[in-house]
């Protein structure tokens, strides 16, 4: 420390107790219990060949998050770059709940076209490597995978605004 900011003490301290170093941990943590489903494949002792075509499956999956989560991080933005006021927190309430509705149902159409488009994706992606009851497997994954994204991304903007308002 030279004396011309502040101390490490004080540093660490608003880090310890602002929402930066508790967001980071809570992301750390969603996505080690998002992999919870290949490490207890691998644990009850899966064959590697279809631990690799549900991580296919779930690869393919996590295409489904790129539009919500980008949606969310506009929706930070915007609020973020709004004063917090009684009137203001209004009209982003009802502004949540208006655009929540349309994520929900945008999650349902996404859901909807990835189902149609993925057998048709699923062959294309084997290369002719993977036979068909492979294929049928790999399928079954990725819709119930695809269910899971949309509940699991359907909250993205309550999650943002309360991170943005709330006392993470």
């Amino acid at each position: 420390h030279n004396g011309s900011g502040p101390t490490i003490i004080h540093t660490l301290r608003d880090a310890l107790g602002s929402f930066s170093i508790w967001t980071h941990l809570s992301g750390m943590l969603t996505n080690w219990v998002q992999m919870l489903d290949l490490f207890f494949l691998g644990a009850f002792q899966f064959s590697a060949r279809t631990v690799g075509l549900y991580a296919a499956a779930a690869k393919l999956a996590g295409f489904s998050l790129a539009v919500p989560m980008a949606l969310s991080n506009l929706f930070s933005i915007w609020i973020g770059r709004r004063f917090e006021s009684p009137e203001h927190n209004e009209i982003e309430q009802s502004k949540l709940k208006k655009l929540s509705m349309w994520l929900v149902f945008g999650l349902g159409f996404q859901t909807l076209i990835f189902i149609v488009i993925a057998p048709y994706l699923i062959t294309f992606l084997s290369h002719g490597r993977w036979s068909v009851e492979e294929k049928s497997s790999i399928f079954v994954w990725l819709c119930w995978l695809l269910v899971g994204n949309a509940l699991l991304s359907a909250p993205y903007l309550l999650g943002s605004w309360l991170t943005v308002r709330g006392k993470v």
